[in-house]
Order: structure tokens, then sequence, then C-alpha cells
């Protein structure tokens, strides 16, 4: 997005979940914004999920519990290439270049759960929390 909404109003934005529900509305002034999620392109293969990001390290799709990353940063494409990288990597990893980095970064990460709907968390770096939230109307 470039500049303003209009004048003084900034753009309205809202970060899906894998529930579909919005757990996040921000507030943006020319602002570039990219996910990467593995939780929509998926198959099944004898019951096990696997998704379409394929970590290079091994040349197999990723199967760890990241399920959605998303990047806020001065450029588009470096935002699109850290959220790709990130659900690759996993969280654990990805969590030391977002603090290196000051990067503002949403993961979404499929908890572990009993239940039959699968359960997700949301986790936020410094930077995210940072962003100006959306107000209720």
């Amino acid at each position: 997005m470039k500049g303003e909404r209009s004048p003084n109003v900034a753009w309205r934005i809202g970060v899906e979940s894998p529930t579909t529900a919005v757990p996040t509305g921000l507030e943006l002034n020319d602002a570039r914004l990219a996910s990467s999620g593995s939780y929509r392109n998926v198959r099944v293969v004898d019951g096990q999920q696997i998704s379409h990001l394929i970590d290079g390290r091994t040349g197999y799709p990723i199967t760890h519990n990241l399920v959605a990353a998303t990047v806020l940063h001065e450029s588009a494409m470096l935002a699109d290439a850290w959220a790709t990288a990130f659900m690759v990597l996993g969280l654990d990893a990805s969590k030391a270049y977002v603090n290196d980095e000051n990067l503002a970064v949403q993961f979404t990460l499929l908890a572990p759960s009993s239940q039959s709907e699968p359960e997700f968390v949301v986790w936020q770096s410094a930077a995210w929390k940072a962003l100006p939230a959306v107000k209720s109307p």
C-alpha cells in the first residue's frame, strides 16, 4: 500500500488466521506486508498433511508446527522473502532472525491439542506489538 487511504486515514489491514477469525487488525501507512502459510495449500497422504513448502536443506516438505508467517517491512520483496524463509525455518530458528533484525512479525502455530478441531496460537515480535492497532468503532 502506498501512502494513506485518504488524507489522515490509515489503511486498515486484517491478518487472517487458519480458523478464519481475524486476530490482528492494523492501521498502516506506506507499508509493505507479506504472508506465507502452509495451512491452505496442503494435501493428505497416508493420513498426514503434506505442505507445499519444501525445505531446501532436506528436499522434503516442512513438518513443523509453524503454519503462517506475516512480515511488515519497508521492502515488499524482502517482506515476502522473510515470510517464506521463516515458514521453512520454523519458529525457533526464525525467532533469532526476527530479534537480530528487529522485524515486525506475527507467527501462527498449530498447538498440540486433543480436540478434533485444530487449535492455533499466535506469537508476535516486539516490533509487531508496537504497531498501531485498529480501534473498534
